[in-house]
């Protein structure tokens, strides 16, 4: 019983932020059951599967895009009941695998890390979000953090169980090719995290690289026998413009506008609507308030500068590694089915924002705030107005102090 006791105390956050990740995404199925019915490929997919279709495909270049259709078949044949429990029970575990990967990021402010997971559930810039034929994205996704944050424990607890895993969840992870930049970047992390380059990083990025190299290899094998059709229709589509690069620049830059405030403000003007869609979102974001409160209580953070900055690289460039694969797509101007990947960088860099705010000194506080603003001005240039108005009024009437208890 002691030990149970000893176990629940030191991993209470953990379960408190699986229980509002829980909480969260049942709110978010409330309004609308589970019985979503699918748009177009969910049908196509479950015909397939119906005819006989493989669960694993091993020599397709997505090989486990029907896994989870296949797997939710079984579960309910005659409705959409088991895709769309698969589907939240997915995006719980991959909020909760943001939860690890911050904690690795910021080990002495875990209450933060439960906010990076539950911004990543509630503020995303994808408008495919719930869209169930997404669930291989969200599948790759999922196991991409999990390998990413199996690297970082590297350091900290080297296991070859956990090399196991690791190689497990980088093959789980590479059978969507929106996740193959971050499995390619993420050894950049190794030097920043343990703040020095040395042997044993180069080690670790080196047996990182083993399992990617070999797909890479294996997939690259493996289209020359397959019909490539599709891909060569997107690359033609992409680079077939007269300026591709500068399509590509602009591209960049409208991912980075919606995820840092642009989805904020879409979302802020339907929420506004009805009374009861205003009440709904203030609902779940008081969970996620109280989750937070609660872990700052449970666990005072410590200001350590090369932790938040590495957290705000980190999420700076993950926004555009977790876009890149669509750049030479015909996607690379849409808002759904793109930022799976992305909305992970942009809860990151929030989380490091907030953390320089809360408990940094005077110039990180006015170092973020000139940030905001300038994201501000550029994704909304009235409201930015507004803000500096707004702005210049406090400062007159308040004492700097207060602005930041």
């Amino acid at each position: 019983m002691n030990r149970f006791r000893m176990w629940t105390d030191s991993h209470r956050l953990d379960l408190l932020t699986l229980a509002a990740l829980c909480a969260i995404v049942v709110l978010l199925w409330l309004p609308f059951g589970w019985n979503i019915s699918g748009l177009t490929d969910e049908w196509v997919f479950f015909s397939q599967v119906q005819g006989g279709a493989p669960a694993v495909e091993l020599n397709a270049l997505r090989p486990f895009s029907l896994t989870g259709l296949s797997l939710a078949y079984e579960l309910t044949p005659d409705s959409f009941v088991g895709l769309n429990i698969l589907f939240a029970v997915l995006l719980v575990a991959r909020g909760f695998a943001v939860y690890l990967l911050t904690r690795e990021l910021i080990r002495d402010a875990p209450a933060l890390a439960s906010a990076a997971a539950l911004l990543y559930v509630v503020y995303y810039g994808d408008t495919g979000w719930f869209w169930l034929t997404t669930f291989n994205i969200g599948w790759s996704a999922l196991w991409t953090l999990l390998a990413i944050w199996l690297l970082l424990r590297q350091l900290r607890q080297p296991s070859r169980l956990v090399w196991l895993v690791m190689a497990v969840a980088q093959y789980l992870a590479m059978s969507y090719e929106g996740a193959f930049p971050l499995i390619l970047a993420a050894p950049l992390l190794l030097p920043l995290v343990a703040g020095r380059f040395n042997r044993r990083v180069l080690v670790i990025a080196a047996l990182w690289y083993i399992v990617p190299i070999i797909l890479i290899v294996r997939y690259a094998v493996g289209t020359l026998a397959q019909d490539l059709a599709y891909q060569n229709a997107q690359l033609s589509i992409a680079l077939g413009s007269e300026s591709p690069l500068r399509d590509m620049a602009n591209s960049v830059l409208r991912v980075y506008k919606r995820l840092l405030g642009g989805a904020f403000l879409e979302r802020y003007t339907l929420w506004r609507e009805t009374l009861p869609t205003l009440l709904y979102a203030a609902t779940i974001a008081s969970v996620s308030v109280g989750t937070v409160w609660l872990g700052l209580r449970w666990h005072r953070p410590v200001l350590r500068w090369r932790q938040v900055v590495t957290t705000g690289l980190a999420g700076l460039v993950l926004i555009g590694l977790g876009f890149a694969s669509y750049l030479v797509s015909e996607f690379r101007d849409v808002d759904y089915r793109v930022y799976y990947f992305s909305s992970v960088g942009a809860a990151l860099l929030f989380v490091a924002a907030l953390f320089a705010v809360a408990y940094g000194g005077k110039w990180a506080r006015r170092t973020v705030a000139v940030g905001a603003l300038a994201a501000i001005l550029i994704i909304a240039p009235r409201l930015g107005k507004l803000a500096l108005a707004v702005g210049a009024l406090l400062n007159l009437l308040l004492p700097a102090r207060w602005l930041f208890l």
